[in-house]
Formats: structure tokens, sequence, C-alpha cells
């Protein structure tokens, strides 16, 4: 490589980079339309599970999400890679989620996957 073309190629390194990233927060950023619970903070492409890679001790899932609940709210989002998941770590979110919005989850997205292990969606545990 010419000594020339380097301070061009420094140049346009960190503005991939820049441009990469904003790319990857307009796609995973939520609709403006949607309100969506708080939840921790989150990385880019991995989302939330930092929490549960980096916690101390390696503590069980269960066990993160609960130190989770007592730092932020009892009902929070999190998303795995590109996943959005609402977790509800008491009695009072549980209820607000399944009786008062039950209409807005019972229309779930059925994936290939989910299908299979459901029998068809027919499974109370999925």
């Amino acid at each position: 490589m010419e000594p020339a073309a380097l301070p061009l190629l420094w140049s346009v390194v960190p503005l991939i980079i820049v441009l990469f990233l904003l790319v990857i927060k307009i796609y995973t950023s939520s609709p403006a339309g949607k309100r969506l619970p708080p939840g921790p903070w989150q990385l880019p492409l991995v989302g939330s599970l930092h929490h549960f890679l980096l916690s101390r001790h390696g503590d069980l899932p269960h066990r993160v999400l609960r130190g989770l609940s007592r730092r932020h709210v009892p009902l929070m989002l999190l998303r795995f890679g590109a996943v959005p998941t609402l977790v509800a770590s008491s009695a009072e979110a549980a209820r607000e989620v399944l009786k008062t919005h039950d209409a807005a989850f019972a229309s779930r997205h059925l994936t290939p996957t989910l299908d299979i292990f459901s029998r068809g969606g027919q499974d109370i545990l999925f």
C-alpha cells in the first residue's frame, strides 16, 4: 500500500464504522408509535445478553433477572439479540400483562420452531 493512501484509509475506516453503528441503531430502535416499557441498557446486536454473560460468579438466569428487576422496574423489556422479550417479575406486573393486555399478547407470531414444539400452538407452555 502506498504511503499516500494510508491517511485516506484512516479517515474512511472510522466513517464506515460510524455508519454501520448508525444503521444498526436505526434498525433495532422501536417505532415511534409504540410505547415500550423501560429496561436495562442494551448493546447493538446482542441486546441485553451481556447482563447474563457478565453476571458475577456465573449466576443463574433467574437470579440475574431478579437483580435486574430490583435495579429497574418489575415490568421491563429485554432484548436477546434481535428478539424483544417482556419480563414481568412481580405478581402485579404479571396480572397487568395477562389480564389487562391479554388481547395484545394473544396474537403472538408463531415461528416454525414453536409450531413444531407446541403442536401447532396448542400447548399451554408456548
